[in-house]
Order: C-alpha cells, then sequence, then structure tokens
C-alpha cells in the first residue's frame, strides 16, 4: 500500500517525523498505532482494530465506535490493521505470529457484517529496518501482510555493509 511506503519515506527524510516515531517507539505500541493511524488516514485509508471486547476501536480517536458511516463516506478504503512493537530482531517471528492470530481471531464475531478490504495489515514497528520479514498469508479469503516501519533505520550504504556481513 503506498501509505506505508510514503510513511518509510518520511521517517527517512523529514527528521521531525523521524523524531515523531522515535518518540511514540518508546512510549510503546498504543502510541505506535495511534500515529501509524494518523498517517494512514492522510492517504484516505481509515484504520481500525477490533478490541478484545469484540467492538471496533478507531484507532485515531483510541475509542471504540458504532457508528461508522462517517468514516465509510470520507475515507477511499477501511483497512484492519495489528501493530506490534519488535524491540530485537530475534523477536521478530514472535512479533509476527502474535499479530497473525490476533488478527485472525478478529475475524468473526467482531468484524462480521462489517465490509473491510480482504487485505489485513500486519505491522511490526522496529528502530531499524528488518531484513526478514514473513512473507504474506492467505486464510479464508483474507490476504494478511506484513509491513516494518523501521523508526531510526540505518542509511542504504550502511545497510548494505551490514547485510552482507
Amino acid at each position: 500500500m503506498r501509505a506505508f511506503v510514503h510513511l518509510q519515506s518520511s521517517i527517512a527524510a523529514d527528521l521531525k517525523v523521524r523524531e515523531s516515531w522515535i518518540q511514540a517507539f518508546q512510549h510503546g505500541e498504543t502510541a505506535c498505532e495511534r500515529l501509524g493511524a494518523s498517517h494512514l488516514l492522510l492517504h484516505g485509508v481509515w484504520s481500525f482494530r477490533a478490541s478484545a471486547e469484540h467492538a471496533r476501536t478507531d484507532l485515531v480517536l483510541s475509542e471504540s465506535r458504532t457508528d461508522w458511516e462517517e468514516p465509510r463516506r470520507a475515507a477511499q478504503g477501511l483497512v484492519l490493521t495489528e501493530w506490534k512493537r519488535v524491540v530485537a530482531t530475534d523477536e521478530t517471528d514472535k512479533k509476527a505470529d502474535e499479530a497473525l492470530m490476533q488478527a485472525q481471531l478478529y475475524r468473526e464475531e467482531p468484524l462480521a457484517g462489517f465490509e473491510v478490504a480482504s487485505v489485513r495489515y500486519l505491522v511490526l514497528v522496529s528502530e531499524s529496518r528488518l531484513l526478514s520479514m514473513p512473507q504474506a498469508r492467505v486464510h479464508n479469503d483474507v490476504t494478511y501482510e506484513y509491513r516494518n516501519v523501521a523508526v531510526n533505520p540505518d542509511p542504504p550504504s550502511i545497510e548494505a555493509r551490514k547485510a552482507r556481513n
């Protein structure tokens, strides 16, 4: 999705954007969700998650919503996202699995009768770029795509050297 490419480019190019993401990363997963949802909204994509209470939660406002008519009229798309904070690269697979399991649990009751895109985004937020990301998975006609948001990525020249070693 173009919004994630734009987000990562903005973090790389704009010091204020990068600082906002570093601060959100330090404050935890919910702060990353909120900041990410705000960015997606700039692209006309309203992102939400289904909470444990079986309600759909607007990530920008961080509250449960029962009336989704305004977002449906305003947005070009509604997407379910699950955001995970990856502090150490050795926990990437664990966090990716957690995100997938949570997003799959939301498939039934909380989203029943709710029109959303058939692609759900599992976002792994990390300090540096994750060089190994899981492949997209398809389950019951829903594609779960993994995306990485690196809040303080190394320049490409340094990343290339690391990859060679």
